[in-house]
């Protein structure tokens, strides 16, 4: 995905009860359309865990777990994108 390494995006919602107003649809359309450009994918909350197998997506219960998986599967020179509403 361009140049500077690997790009992963981690995204989604970690706290469901604060994220009325996020529309999993449109969220799910937008990472349809830009997929190929992303290399690895990470979705986040129980609302996002049914597109993991169609978006070809790893899943993750919560916030931390995303950013440590991405960590894991990333080695330097590698981006990782974080965008996953939460309460803090």
């Amino acid at each position: 995905a361009g140049t500077g390494g690997r790009l992963a995006l981690v995204s989604g919602e970690e706290a469901e009860t604060v994220c009325e107003g996020m529309d999993i649809p449109q969220l799910v359309e937008i990472l349809s359309r830009r997929r190929e450009e992303i290399d690895l994918l990470i979705l986040v909350g129980e609302r996002l865990k049914p597109y993991v197998q169609g978006l070809k997506a790893r899943y993750a219960p919560d916030l931390d777990s995303g950013l440590a998986a991405a960590n894991e599967a990333l080695k330097g020179g590698d981006r990782i994108i974080s965008c996953v509403k939460c309460f803090r």
